[in-house]
């Protein structure tokens, strides 16, 4: 099971005050539903207001945070 990190840092931007997130999580191997779930923390972290997470593989598989 690998483990994810995202780290997303402001301390070169001139507007933040240098702050620094991280987030990381282990992802189950080849599990693109728990990735997904992964994708939405990181961009709560990253400010964003997302409620779901949809993907399509190229098989036609749907995948979704969406509960």
């Amino acid at each position: 099971m690998p483990n994810v990190t995202t780290t997303i840092s402001y301390q070169a931007e001139d507007f933040g005050f240098n702050e620094i997130s991280s987030f990381s999580r282990d992802v189950e191997d080849l599990d693109l539903n728990d990735f997904l779930w992964y994708l939405l923390k990181v961009t709560e972290l990253a400010g964003f207001d997302v409620k779901d997470i949809h993907a399509v593989t190229g098989t036609g598989r749907f995948y979704t945070t969406e509960e």
